[in-house]
């Protein structure tokens, strides 16, 4: 006959310092909850198909994280440490998503971009260097496509290597874009159609 203590569930903390990590890791648990399922909607909504798996890779780094800072918070034996610790990092959170959500992504300083990708990574690893130039190329294209509009609408007959010049004397982002890299968007802008295509005199 098995011993009945083995059914018994695991015994709870009932002191002030155990509630109180229970509340806080309850807490912090479902501001990241919160967060996962505005990226669901945003995710289910998206029609772009570049943009998307970006999202769901910017939600796999959200709960990476968060399980790594509850099982870290875990491990610290006192209780009233490690809720402090959770419920400074929920109200973090909540910050952090309210700052992000006034900030123009092209205008987000390359440094604080370059640190999260490297604090973060991608689920699983560090992110490809592809993945990143990517990421990287979605602050500058858009500024770079103005740029790119404005100077053709001005002078139709401009080439692709003076239109890179001209974006570059342009350029009011902080990140570094080489030229090579301007020519060749600008060689996809006007195949998309996106830019037009530059007219002889």
């Amino acid at each position: 006959m098995e011993d009945a203590t083995s059914e018994l569930p695991p015994l709870v903390d009932l002191s002030i310092e155990g509630r109180a990590y229970r509340g806080a890791i309850g807490k912090f648990k479902e501001y990241c909850a919160l967060l996962a399922k505005c990226l669901d909607a945003r995710i289910e909504n998206c029609t772009d198909d570049r943009s998307k798996p970006e999202i769901v890779a910017a939600r796999a780094r959200l709960i990476e994280a968060c399980e790594k800072l509850t099982r870290s918070a875990d491990q610290i034996a006192d209780r009233r440490h490690s809720a402090a610790i959770l419920y400074a990092a929920a109200n973090l959170l909540m910050a952090g998503a309210d700052v992000a959500s006034r900030i123009d992504r092209n205008l987000l300083p390359p440094l604080i971009e370059r640190n999260v990708k490297r604090a973060v990574g991608t689920p699983g690893g560090k992110a490809s260097g592809k993945v990143r130039r990517a990421e990287v190329a979605e602050t500058w294209k858009p500024h770079a496509l103005d740029l790119a509009r404005q100077s053709r609408n001005e002078r139709p007959d401009i080439t692709q290597a003076a239109l890179a010049d001209q974006i570059a004397a342009a350029w009011n982002l902080k990140i570094h874009c080489p030229r090579t890299q301007l020519i060749a968007a600008i060689r996809a802008w006007e195949k998309s159609g996106e830019v037009a295509k530059r007219k002889n005199r």
